[in-house]
């Protein structure tokens, strides 16, 4: 993976730990993603099963760091990760101590963007400040750090839930066309096709609440083509036109006596 110039030096088994556990609590929380109302929240929203898939998978992060690296640097990012993982247990009806609990969070993590810019930390730093963002439904703030773990040269997992993130952001909004060009940006930027189904799934349905069918279709035809094992096609065969069937005929053999 490439990566951008680091401030300072960097310890190479360090990297390696740090961005393996980044990766994977994304990674943990895209799988759980795949099983919630698809069409309606992203994957940072989600409800019991995504809570604890989180939570495992980032206390696993947490510990992995605090054994992997005593520095300042682990210690400043694993700050966030355990106001992140300490809201995910949290009760979500009392919406003053949520929004106490999601301004912690945003605040750990600017302290970690700011003294680790540059470094792996860093940019994911920004991920989590986003999704906090969105859950206080303050969705400029959280589309302004979505764009810049776009832009970083994090894992495509990582950059994969910022697009997500912002496109959502517009989605909830009602904004689909902005949303569709989101979706679009992230297909033109990655060579991959990681999670390409899952853009053209969502460009299909966003393309459905404008009313524009025929515009569906095509995105949806195009991930069953491209995509054929994709679990996303359980979702769209009943909107795909039936595919004409082929005449059946009758071999007439003439019995002569």
């Amino acid at each position: 993976m490439a990566y951008s110039k680091m401030r300072g030096p960097r310890k190479p088994k360090k990297e390696k730990v740090v961005e393996e556990i980044v990766e994977h609590d994304a990674f943990q929380e895209q799988g759980a993603k795949f099983f919630e109302t698809l069409t309606e929240h992203p994957w940072f929203v989600g409800g019991t099963v995504l809570a604890i898939i989180a939570i495992t998978a980032i206390s696993l992060g947490i510990a992995s760091i605090i054994k992997s690296s005593n520095d300042a640097d682990a210690d400043v990012y694993s700050h966030g990760l355990q106001a992140w993982a300490a809201f995910q247990t949290e009760s979500k009806d009392d919406a003053a101590a949520k929004e106490k609990s999601l301004q912690n969070i945003i605040e750990k993590f600017k302290v970690s963007a700011d003294e680790l810019a540059g470094t792996v930390e860093g940019d994911a730093s920004y991920l989590y400040i986003g999704k906090a963002y969105y859950l206080l439904s303050k969705c400029d703030d959280a589309v302004k750090n979505f764009q810049k773990v776009q832009t970083s040269s994090l894992s495509k997992e990582l950059r994969f839930g910022a697009y997500e993130g912002e496109a959502f952001c517009a989605y909830d909004g009602g904004k689909f066309d902005d949303a569709i060009k989101v979706w679009q940006k992230y297909l033109d930027s990655t060579t991959s096709d990681f999670y390409k189904d899952y853009a053209l799934f969502y460009i299909g349905t966003s393309y459905e609440k404008l009313g524009n069918n025929e515009k569906a279709i095509e995105f949806f035809t195009t991930l069953k083509n491209s995509y054929p094992k994709s679990l996303l096609n359980a979702k769209i065969i009943s909107k795909l036109p039936e595919e004409k069937k082929a005449p059946v005929t009758t071999k007439i053999i003439k019995q002569t006596s």
